[in-house]
């Protein structure tokens, strides 16, 4: 049992680790594919790079899922992504076990996994019923071959993948200022609503001799 990439989306898969690796900077990118069994292994094709994170994070809002094209194979089962690190992270565990390619473990049934590590891919397999199930299943080509290199720079440069990974890291970078200022706008939500009334005359306010001892 291995994981094996459709020739085309190696090569749509490996432009993508070259338009975000550059001399001072590697992105993070994720997204989803079609996935099939075929002769006990697993035939990934018709990728979609969904996202170009930061140098350690990568989040594509679920709404892009329905905006998605009709999967070809009818079997959207992949989630991929690009990360620094050589194995499988916290957040790509609770990822790939509570919200499946964007979707509900137990209407998903199972789910495959595939990150590209500074060592090449790895792959995951995931049972969710009736209970979790997991395998670790290898990639037929961890890394790609000096064809698929030749071809991928062609697609790259077609495709102007350079520009398309600054335009949805700014598009990035913007979704997490609004997230951060949405969360610090709540914050300070609370805080308002513990506070509100302490101009009351009856608001509890301690007593001089209470305050006293305080300072004692």
């Amino acid at each position: 049992m291995k994981i094996i990439f459709e020739p085309q989306t190696e090569v749509i898969l490996t432009a993508w680790v070259m338009a975000t690796r550059t001399r001072d900077f590697s992105h993070e990118f994720s997204g989803l594919a079609d996935v099939v069994r075929s002769n006990g292994n697993f035939l990934v094709s018709a990728p979609h790079v969904m996202d170009v994170g930061s140098v350690g994070y990568t989040e594509f809002d679920p709404d892009k899922i329905i905006q998605l094209p009709a999967s070809e194979t009818g079997s959207r089962r992949c989630w991929f992504h690009k990360h620094p690190i050589t194995g499988w992270s916290g957040t790509d565990m609770f990822t790939m076990t509570h919200t499946p390619c964007g979707g509900i473990p137990e209407i998903m049934q199972w789910a495959l996994a595939i990150v590209h590590t500074p060592m090449g891919w790895i792959g995951k397999l995931s049972f969710f019923v009736p209970k979790l199930v997991q395998f670790d299943v290898p990639v037929e080509h961890r890394t790609p071959s000096n064809e698929i290199v030749k071809l991928a720079r062609v697609y790259k440069k077609e495709n102007n993948l350079d520009s398309l990974t600054r335009i949805m890291y700014a598009d990035f970078e913007k979704r997490m200022y609004e997230q951060r200022h949405r969360e610090m706008a709540s914050y300070f939500d609370e805080d308002e609503e513990e506070l509100d009334g302490w101009d009351d005359p009856e608001y509890d306010l301690p007593s001089s001799r209470q305050m006293e001892l305080s300072r004692e």
